[in-house]
């Protein structure tokens, strides 16, 4: 190619837009230069120019790439502020529900608001999960579990219709529903309000109709803590039980107790990657029967390395009521944990283990049991 043909074509567009301004001269100017300079570079022919069509090597986006590129590392930049601020957030709180996405459970318990990344506290409302990890061991943790047991009694065994040994199938429905969190990024500190349901139920295997034993009712209004490892939780609630119609229509001999009352108990919790301890109490009020209110409870969760979406667990969980005379009842529970990629949902496969007092209805303080057999617990 002629190199003096882009003086030449100035000259040509100068004579025939001599009436254009100086700016858009300009313009068309820069654009004719580019073009020529293009097609040199990359293989367009005099023709190509001379026609006004765009060269194999004449890349317009191109061109306004490279002439607006100094926006793209802050554009970039503006994207991952988020993820950033998110990253340094679940550093602090590895150690959240760990049933959930991360290592120690970040991810659905504590959902990082819009604003975090600003540094500004807020409330949120109708928050996605819990900032109190769920205790792993308790029967009564309000989730979705369901359990086969062997039980035998080592007194009073009425729940079984007068058998010592029986087999049983434990369930439960229940979940946390958050309402509003007061999340402060920069202090790490979180306080919240929900609501919570559950429903705990018991059925004899070894009868004709797998009957129904027993039905637990729960609802309440917990308020949960965190500051960094620290959590708690307090809760008031009404529990109400009520036994089983084929349960008593086999049992004639067992009068029915309408167990009914109100209770405050409150959690404390401290842990990290591997490890948490908790411990609190309750009292009850409001109690129908009549029923020694008080009531202790602690215990101890153990988590293994993680791999490939799964993770071990052990957890131990205590419980010693005043109408039981301060005997202790000790529940055991150690499994698997496979957490879904794509939701951080979870199914645990456990091992559990009874021995003290049923923690149901109104045998709570009459028989004395041990039972272990296997389950399935479900994070919603």
């Amino acid at each position: 190619m002629d190199i003096s043909y882009a003086p030449r074509m100035r000259e040509q567009m100068d004579t025939n837009n001599s009436d254009m301004t100086d700016e858009q001269s300009f313009s068309e100017e820069h654009a004719m230069i580019g073009a020529v300079v293009t097609s040199n570079g990359r293989g367009g022919s005099d023709r190509d120019v001379a026609q006004g069509t765009n060269a194999p090597g004449d890349h317009i986006p191109w061109r306004l790439f490279r002439r607006w590129s100094f926006l793209f590392p802050a554009l970039l930049l503006c994207l991952l502020r988020p993820g950033i601020a998110q990253t340094d957030h679940a550093i602090v709180h590895a150690i959240l529900r760990p049933q959930l996405t991360t290592p120690a459970g970040l991810g659905k318990s504590m959902t990082t608001p819009v604003h975090a990344s600003e540094g500004r506290a807020e409330g949120i409302f109708l928050p996605a999960g819990d900032i109190f990890s769920p205790i792993l061991a308790d029967p009564k943790e309000p989730r979705m579990y369901v359990n086969y047991r062997h039980a035998r009694f080592y007194s009073t065994p009425v729940a079984s219709g007068g058998r010592t040994k029986f087999n049983a199938v434990l369930s439960g429905i229940g979940s946390d529903i958050g309402l509003w969190r007061w999340w402060d990024p920069q202090a790490y500190t979180n306080i919240q309000l929900s609501v919570f349901t559950a429903v705990f139920s018991q059925f004899n295997l070894d009868s004709k109709s797998f009957d129904l034993i027993n039905s637990d009712f729960l609802v309440g209004f917990p308020v949960t803590f965190r500051k960094s490892e620290l959590s708690a939780r307090l809760r008031v609630f009404h529990q109400s039980s009520h036994l089983g119609d084929e349960f008593l229509l086999n049992n004639p001999k067992v009068d029915r107790e309408n167990l009914s009352f109100e209770a405050i108990d409150f959690i404390g919790s401290v842990e990290d990657r591997w490890w948490r301890l908790y411990g609190g109490g309750g009292y009850a009020f409001h109690r129908e029967p009549s029923i020694a209110p008080g009531w202790i409870h602690g215990g101890g969760e153990f988590r293994g390395p993680q791999w490939s979406r799964t993770e071990l667990y052990f957890a131990t969980d205590l419980q010693a009521y005043q109408e039981q005379a301060w005997r202790l009842t000790v529940n055991l529970a150690m499994g698997v944990v496979f957490t879904s990629r794509q939701s951080g949902r979870q199914i645990r496969v456990m091992l559990v283990y009874l021995n003290g007092f049923l923690p149901f209805g109104q045998f709570f303080n009459k028989s004395r049991v041990a039972n272990g057999g296997i389950g399935l617990s479900f994070n919603l």
